[in-house]
């Protein structure tokens, strides 16, 4: 595969080792490119199946900008195909069900024929928005081919709400 930004020999190691598998975790330090190199992979697994996959990334609300950026920077992926669902509860959903959906929408949420939802996109949102009900629901609606779990620590512990 050919790298937009040429990976530094640990990354490539990681992605040589990570790109065959269904899971991988990458425990760089801080700062030493697990973005890039998880954007790698997933561009991989998409170029193996042949399509765009459906993605959902979950990460710290602080990092999601930088999420798309790196995505904008390390792969061929258009920015409307990365989506980053912040603010209110109805706010996320409109712009997923928006993004992800052919349906016709009103002002309200609508949640449409999941068979007409088949837009795969890159959804980016932090873990609190799991807890959003609704949100949730339609997240397991769009079920994610690839998932992300930025700052793993977050959710490692089963008892985490």
């Amino acid at each position: 595969m050919e790298f937009k930004i040429p990976p530094w020999k640990h990354q490539k190691e990681a992605f040589d080792k990570a790109k065959e598998l269904d899971s991988f975790g990458l425990f760089f330090e801080q700062g030493t490119g697990k973005t890039s190199t998880c954007i790698n992979m997933i561009r991989y697994k998409m170029n193996q199946k042949k399509k765009f996959m459906r993605t959902l990334i979950l990460a710290p609300i602080i990092v999601l900008e930088n999420w798309k950026k790196e995505f904008l920077a390390n792969s061929d992926i258009k920015s409307e195909d990365i989506i980053i669902l912040s603010g209110s509860e109805k706010d996320r959903c409109l712009k997923l069900v928006k993004n992800w959906s052919d349906a016709p929408r009103g002002l309200e949420v609508q949640l449409p024929n999941p068979r007409s939802m088949d837009k795969a996109k890159i959804f980016i949102t932090n873990y609190e928005g799991l807890l959003m009900k609704e949100l949730f629901s339609l997240l397991k609606q769009y079920e994610p081919e690839v998932m992300v779990l930025d700052e793993s620590q977050r959710i490692k512990d089963p008892t985490t709400k």
